[in-house]
């Protein structure tokens, strides 16, 4: 009986292991890298907002997963090499949120506001389809779309170009 525990342990490991981000530049563990966030500053009307960029699939796939809320003036900016129909949910994401859909001109094609973190198996969590063509994603806590008056007119922009 001690073997399957190990085999279990060992896939259990493996699969969700590659979805934990490391903050220590030390570890030589593949794809921990990968997943490291770097910060930008980004401007939705005339709100400066400091935001994590998740720029790879592996970034884009992990995203808020396991993290505390955050303040306002903070976020996670999902950026696509291309334009496309970008839906979300919530899955192992621990506060609720606000998302705002940008298109490749910074326009807002979508809103969906306090959208709730999904407690069930992940075949059952709601997926938020934005319905529109988006090049950029914005996550915040839930009550920014609200405090800072984001609307179907709101502009995104980098207040410094995105870097690497």
């Amino acid at each position: 009986m001690v073997i399957p525990v190990i085999v279990v342990t060992v896939i259990g490991v493996a699969v969700f292991g590659a979805s934990v981000i490391s903050d220590s530049a030390d570890y030589e563990i593949v794809g921990v890298n990968e997943q490291s966030f770097y910060s930008n500053t980004i401007k939705i009307d005339d709100t400066l907002v400091d935001v994590q960029i998740a720029d790879t699939d592996v970034k884009r796939t992990r995203g808020l997963m396991f993290e505390e809320q955050m303040p306002y003036d903070q976020g996670m900016l999902f950026v696509y090499e291309k334009s496309g129909n970008y839906s979300f949910w919530m899955y192992n994401v621990e506060f609720p949120l606000d998302i705002v859909w940008f298109d490749d001109k910074g326009n807002t094609v979508h809103i969906e506001q306090n959208v709730p973190p999904c407690t069930t198996e992940p075949e059952y969590c709601k997926v938020y389809d934005p319905g529109a063509e988006a090049l950029y994603v914005f996550e915040a806590t839930a009550g920014f779309v609200d405090m800072f008056g984001i609307n179907n007119d709101s502009k995104f922009s980098w207040v410094v170009e995105k870097t690497t």
